[in-house]
Order: structure tokens, then C-alpha cells, then sequence
């Protein structure tokens, strides 16, 4: 599970790094959360867009690491009980 979260965060930092269209999509996320009309407030409405999509993110690949953990074949596990 901390492998998943770890290879997940530094994806996530490694796109919003070198996407563009992943930077957008962080800064208009942000903007519904940051209500600035500033240039000073980027690096916050940034900030909050990180978080929220990097929270979503990290969720959607728990549930997918744990469904695959649920479905995989059982049979290794009853030989060990």
C-alpha cells in the first residue's frame, strides 16, 4: 500500500511538472476552490488543485490496488491458513 501511494505522489509531481494540459487542468480545478483574481494567488489556487486531484488520484488507485488484491486467485492463500 505505501509503495502504491509513493509511486502515485511522485506521478503525480513528475506530470504536474512536465504537463502543460495537467498544469491547466490542476490550475482550473484550483480556481473553484480559490476564489483570487490576483497574480499573487497562483501559487495557492496551484496549491489547492495539487491537493484535490492528487487526493483523487491516490484514491482511485487504493480502491483499484485493493479490488486487485480482492480478485486475484485465492488458491496460494488456503495452503498457507
Amino acid at each position: 500500500m505505501v509503495v502504491t501511494i509513493v509511486a502515485v505522489f511522485a506521478g503525480h509531481c513528475v506530470a504536474s511538472l512536465l504537463l502543460d494540459t495537467y498544469r491547466n487542468l490542476l490550475f482550473e480545478i484550483g480556481r473553484t476552490i480559490v476564489h483570487g483574481n490576483d497574480i499573487a494567488d497562483m501559487p495557492q489556487i496551484m496549491l489547492a488543485g495539487f491537493a484535490v486531484v492528487g487526493a483523487a488520484v491516490e484514491a482511485v488507485a487504493l480502491v483499484a490496488e485493493r479490488l486487485t488484491w480482492y480478485f486475484r486467485d485465492t488458491s496460494d492463500r488456503s495452503e498457507h491458513l
